[in-house]
């Protein structure tokens, strides 16, 4: 059995130097840097950026894939502003990842990791086809837009997902139709879809994997036992609005 760990962000051009950063925080805070397996969903990443993420790899002896999804693919998908279209990536996971790879951890890169992904990755999903942390958004939304029967909501950020699992629900294919049919009510690109899509097949870990304090960023640093910090607010901790103790 491999004991790669494989990972899969996705990112564009305007979010290349803070995916950059992700990396090296997850390489750096993980025992065997080279069983990390980095797979890069990208819609026109540029060659200039993909050689600096290589300089990383080089660094760190890791691994590291590109897949290109066209823009075509996701043209139609309604943006949510600072979020960009580039959330919607996640939705192809099974769809274009090679075929022998059943378990991935996905990540926003917006987020640092500060602890070793090993104990997350080997999570027993217990017959569920991902796990994430509870979201703080109101499922009654979605109740009210979509489905009367959500009864919790995760936030998409840090997702451990069951490859196969998605592969046999044909996710890509309904997300995509999901999109189609529910644009205008949107609200949270992917994680709405997604929501909709995993009603009761999702487990919920604890949220050291997916810390986020964006309602308390200025008065409370992570423990040192998170895995994860997520920097999912609008104002990020690069923009010089943000005033965080954890700004570096």
């Amino acid at each position: 059995m491999s004991n790669n760990i494989h990972l899969v962000l996705a990112s564009d051009n305007n979010y290349a130097q803070h995916l950059g950063v992700t990396m090296v925080s997850i390489l750096e805070n993980n025992h065997l840097k080279s069983n990390i397996v980095f797979h890069i969903l990208e819609n026109n990443l540029d060659q200039e950026s993909k050689e600096k993420l290589k300089i990383i790899k080089d660094k760190y002896s890791c691994q590291l894939f590109f897949y290109n999804i066209q823009e075509q693919e996701i043209k139609d998908f309604p943006d949510m502003g600072y979020v960009g279209k580039t959330a919607y990536l996640r939705l192809f996971i099974p769809q274009i990842l090679p075929k022998d790879i059943d378990r991935v951890i996905y990540l926003d890169c917006d987020l640092i990791v500060l602890n070793d992904l090993k104990k997350l990755y080997q999570l027993e999903l217990q017959g569920k086809s991902l796990a994430a942390i509870k979201d703080v958004k109101s499922e009654d939304i979605l109740r009210i837009f979509f489905y009367p029967g959500i009864k919790k909501y995760f936030n998409s950020g840090v997702i451990l997902i069951d490859v196969n699992a998605w592969r046999a629900k044909n996710i890509t294919k309904k997300a995509i139709d999901f999109i189609t049919k529910y644009q205008k009510q949107i609200t949270s690109s992917d994680q709405d879809v997604l929501n909709c899509l995993f009603i009761n097949d999702w487990l919920e870990i604890d949220k050291i994997y997916n810390l986020d304090l964006k309602h308390e960023r200025i008065n409370k640093l992570p423990s040192k036992d998170t895995v994860i910090f997520h920097y999912s607010d609008r104002i990020k901790p690069w923009s010089y609005l943000y005033t965080g103790k954890n700004k570096k």
